[in-house]
């Protein structure tokens, strides 16, 4: 396992980055496991990070990678059959090696290796970024 989510809205969701550059998700509490991974190798051949972007419980969360090339999103994970597709393009080439998510800021954070910290604000709840 390289890096692990649980989404703070809904314990039972869990999403798992492996060694394998998969990405697993349980809607259960760990009680079985989905690999939602997809079209993700196409995008990327090294995964490094997750996140989960819940605004609002009332709504589907959002789940974010980071990987060799960028941050990479997935709609509604808990589909299990959604594309992912490049989260944007601001991002210089090189590997995400964590992603943070505030909700009160609306800021996410990707270390990128070598590169220092990047900054979305303004992305996830509708304002200008």
């Amino acid at each position: 396992m390289r890096s692990l989510v649980v989404d703070p809205e809904d314990f039972l969701q869990i999403f798992v980055v492996d060694a394998l550059n998969r990405v697993w998700a349980s809607f259960d509490e760990g009680a079985s496991w989905t690999d939602i991974t997809g079209n993700l190798g196409s995008l990327t051949g090294d995964v490094r990070a997750v996140e989960i972007v819940n605004v609002d419980a009332s709504e589907n969360p959002i789940l974010l990678v980071g990987g060799l090339g960028g941050v990479f999103q997935l709609l509604e994970p808990e589909s299990g059959s959604g594309s992912w597709t490049p989260l944007g393009t601001a991002l210089p080439h090189g590997l995400v090696t964590d992603l943070r998510y505030n909700v009160a800021d609306d800021v996410l954070v990707a270390a990128v290796f070598g590169r220092g910290a990047w900054i979305l604000s303004g992305f996830f709840q509708g304002s200008a970024p």
